[in-house]
């Protein structure tokens, strides 16, 4: 029955229009020629009246090329001037965190003519970091370097050694570039290694780099050792070894006009899973090995409206929100084209559905439900709701995910920093989770020179059930506190540092420290 309602809900919503862009082609006034683009870069701390430390990071910082900001922009010289167009390239721009803000005005040249000025601001990208966070009894420490934009390039370069107080030291790498060779192609390479993880894996990818694209495709595939735990009530109960080897490819077509698009894909992975028993550590069977060669059909509806807000997850950037409504549904078959391995089907389908109800007021509803049919059934679904008033963001999650013979390597978590604050880490585990956040976000619109500062005070309320008990909602969590923000305004994707300080509201004990990075939701 979970199955067959959860596909009805989802085709009958795919149904339904959705909203009209914010601006239609159609709505403009007489045609206008692009005579050419300028490009305006501003360094790290424009202006002219610096400081020393700010004309110092302004020296020891490499603007960005122009020719990485123009591969954005999708206005050329000779075309017709396109407000779709100019708004798409505005948002892909502010989509790279190397840069702190992006703007394209015009300039009316004659009658029929006009300049288009593309201004952007950089961001201080050479980050050293400490990496904490801290929740429940558990603590991961370490150091990061990272260089988001190499010589200028937007080429991104990361390094962490990260502490886990029950797993020791992990060290990670990688490397990623958004415009390979100067295309529209992506590709990147991460490496990890540590006490349970020994991996490498590897992508590159063609996107749908503007509305107009017509085909995405790409290629990923890599290999890792590792050592996988499972939790009951915040303690490691049993533990077993896994080596894997995935590899992938995938192409899509997309049809129909710019924001309301039908995506088909076609698509085939690759997986050796094999599963083995830890001596003196494994005390619950471990998972069965598998090898699996799928082939997947897919297809996807959306109808895309957008609108650029403030105070949702960030203190003072601007955040673009894609509005309006998505659906996809897809069906695989293993042992397809190759007969050999696991022999099943797959299908999924999902659901999101994004309103703007009055000015700063905002309700994102979304589902998503996959099977295998002989196993791992998951119905998941998440309700967020934001409403800015000047200074303070109310902010709702309500969130719920439910399985069927859920395979015994996956679990559901909640405590200290996975969503319930004030509880232990991993305390609450099994195969049925609910979880309602509500909060508080207070803006002041203070920033201490680089550091835009900022508070909540918040509830969350959940519970996670094992896969032999019923749903009951007298069994809910409580925890409640406050919090500090911080976001570092010149740093790349201007990160929000979370500091919060959490009580178990239906139990005795002492006050629990959560640290981590962007908002909750």
């Amino acid at each position: 029955m979970l199955r067959r309602s959860a596909l009805f809900v989802m085709l009958i919503l795919a149904l339904q229009p959705g909203p009209s862009p914010a601006f239609s082609e159609e709505q403009a006034g007489p045609t206008r020629w692009i005579r050419r683009i300028i490009y305006e870069r501003a360094d790290v701390f424009p202006g002219d009246e610096l400081s020393g430390i700010q004309k110092t990071a302004n020296r020891l910082h490499i603007l960005t090329s122009e020719a990485v900001i123009a591969r954005e922009v999708l206005l050329s010289p000779g075309d017709s001037m396109s407000e779709e167009l100019r708004a798409e390239s505005e948002r892909k721009l502010r989509n790279l965190d190397f840069l702190g803000d992006a703007e394209i005005t015009t300039r009316p040249v004659g009658t029929d003519s006009l300049d288009v000025i593309v201004s952007t601001i950089d961001q201080w990208s050479l980050i050293p970091a400490v990496v904490l966070t801290s929740g429940g009894g558990l603590t991961r420490f370490g150091g990061s370097l990272e260089e988001s934009n190499f010589l200028g390039r937007g080429k991104f370069l990361w390094g962490t050694a990260e502490y886990e107080n029950d797993v020791g030291t992990t060290w990670y790498a990688g490397y990623d570039d958004p415009q390979l060779l100067g295309s529209h192609l992506k590709a990147g390479v991460s490496f990890a290694s540590g006490p349970l993880e020994q991996s490498w894996a590897a992508y590159i990818n063609r996107p749908f780099y503007s509305s107009d694209s017509i085909w995405s495709w790409g290629a990923n595939g890599g290999t890792g050792k590792e050592i996988r735990r499972i939790f009951d009530y915040g303690e490691e109960v049993s533990r077993y070894g896994q080596n894997i080897d995935e590899a992938a490819l995938h192409a899509t077509r997309a049809i129909g006009e710019r924001y309301r698009k039908w995506r088909f894909s076609l698509s085939y992975s690759y997986s050796n899973e094999e599963n083995y028993p830890i001596d003196g550590q494994t005390t619950l069977p471990v998972p069965v090995n598998e090898l699996i060669h799928a082939t997947t059909l897919g297809v996807s509806r959306e109808n895309r409206s957008f609108a650029v807000e403030r105070r949702i997850n960030k203190l003072g950037r601007k955040e673009d929100l894609a509005l309006g409504n998505s659906s996809y549904l897809y069906i695989g078959r293993t042992a397809f084209p190759f007969d050999v391995g696991v022999r099943r089907w797959q299908f999924g389908a999902g659901h999101d559905h994004k309103i703007q109800l009055q000015k700063h007021n905002f309700l994102f509803l979304g589902f998503d439900f996959s099977t295998e049919f002989e196993k791992d059934t998951i119905f998941s679904f998440d309700t967020r709701w934001y409403n800015v008033i000047a200074w303070q963001t109310l902010a709702l999650n309500i969130e719920g995910d439910f399985s069927n013979d859920l395979d015994i390597g996956r679990q559901f978590v909640l405590g200290g920093d996975s969503g319930l604050r004030g509880y232990p880490a991993r305390e609450f585990t099994g195969a049925k989770r609910f979880l309602m956040n509500l909060e508080s976000r207070v803006n002041p619109q203070l920033e201490v020179w680089t550091v835009a500062l900022g508070g909540v005070v918040f509830v969350d309320v959940g519970n996670v059930w094992d896969r032999n008990q019923d749903v009951d909602f007298k069994d809910f969590n409580v925890g409640a506190g406050a919090g500090l923000r911080l976001e570092f305004t010149r740093t790349p994707g201007a990160p929000v540092s979370r500091i919060d300080i959490g009580w178990p509201v239906n139990r005795s004990g002492g006050p629990a420290l959560t640290l981590g990075i962007e908002q909750h939701f």
